[in-house]
């Protein structure tokens, strides 16, 4: 492992100066026997100092022990502190483990600061194999960067997490997480016959309700009437597509609100290819010598109900004369002008 120092200022010098001695007495703590590394031409590491140097300083390690180097600050002091105008302030390569590793007991494990506004990337992690060179430049104001090029199971950044959450992205006017991609841009999967993507709208406050069970998408909104759940727009396409292979392709349900609303300004509000299926719809039999029949159980059944009635077999000289509805009995009776000599049947079809 290498670390580079570029040194241009009495500030910087002294910066460096308490990190120098820190790296120091961590690693002879630590190691114990770790031989002394050259930091200059013609001089050794000297703790509690600044050490100039044109050239790389490096540690290398040819025994068995897992750490190279190990800087401890105790204290509240920081373990390692690089600094570079230009380049990485602290590079870790690695052939099978950790490039960097950072631990602690109550703060943060390891911070990287692009301190330069607008141009620089706090942390940035690279997999990849060492003969393609140094990965590709890190996008400008981005606290952490993730890049992986090995083949299609390389991930730039994993989250995982046993009870919590795997990644958390926050954001107080933009996004908190946004995904882009050539294929598909965010993903989500659920092993545990759980939701895929679940998207909720709502206060800070509110407590998010369970998860829907064998769902791809779960959205989610709880402020007002205007609230949206799922929200699809297209300006020439479809704005929502379902697709089942023999269930249902879009399912709308209300309790006592409306299921389905088809609307449009000036287009076709509903178009239907194919059959459709109307529960409030049948075909009642009267009776021979009989001149009505009346069908109960319809719920609900309002006013604004309207029964419409339609003769099934050719009598001729019989015709419908009404269909009324009873609302109160929930039901309703289509009356003929005459006793029909046999069997008849009638199609009605209710609306409102």
């Amino acid at each position: 492992m290498a670390i580079e120092t570029d040194v241009r200022s009495t500030s910087r010098r002294a910066m460096l100066a308490g990190l120098v001695g820190g790296l120091a007495a961590g690693v002879a703590g630590a190691l114990g026997r770790v031989s002394p590394a050259l930091a200059t031409h013609t001089g050794y590491i000297d703790a509690g100092a600044a050490n100039d140097t044109t050239a790389t300083t490096s540690i290398r390690m040819t025994g068995s022990d897992l750490y190279a180097f190990i800087a401890e600050g105790t204290g509240g002091t920081r373990g390692v502190y690089g600094i570079s105008p230009s380049n990485y302030g602290v590079r870790g390569d690695s052939g099978s483990s950790w490039g960097v590793l950072g631990l602690s007991g109550s703060s943060v494990g390891v911070m990287g600061w692009g301190w330069e506004p607008g141009e620089n990337t706090g942390v940035m992690g690279y997999s990849g194999p060492l003969d393609t060179g140094l990965p590709p430049a890190a996008p400008a104001k981005t606290g952490v960067y993730g890049y992986a090029v090995q083949d299609a199971t390389a991930r730039g950044v994993l989250g995982e997490s046993t009870l919590g959450r795997g990644v958390e992205g926050k954001a107080t006017t933009g996004s908190g997480v946004w995904g882009e991609s050539n294929a598909m841009a965010v993903v989500g999967k659920s092993n545990g016959s759980s939701t895929g993507v679940f998207g909720f709208s709502g206060s800070a406050s509110d407590v998010l309700p369970g998860a829907a069970s064998k769902t791809g998408v779960f959205g989610f909104a709880r402020q007002d009437s205007s609230s949206i759940g799922v929200y699809g727009n297209s300006s020439f396409g479809r704005g929502v597509l379902g697709e089942a292979g023999a269930g249902r392709g879009v399912h709308g349900w209300s309790n006592t609100g409306v299921g389905v609303r088809a609307e449009a300004a000036a287009g076709t509000a509903l178009q239907v290819a194919g059959r459709a299926s109307f529960s409030r719809s049948g075909k009642l039999a009267i009776a021979a010598g009989r001149s009505f029949v009346t069908k109960t159980g319809i719920t609900p059944l309002t006013s604004f109900s309207l029964v419409l009635a339609v003769l099934q077999t050719r009598r001729t000289g019989v015709y419908i004369v009404a269909a009324v509805p009873n609302v109160t009995g929930h039901s309703f009776t289509i009356y003929l002008n005459k006793a029909v000599p046999a069997t008849t049947y009638v199609a009605w079809f209710i609306l409102n």
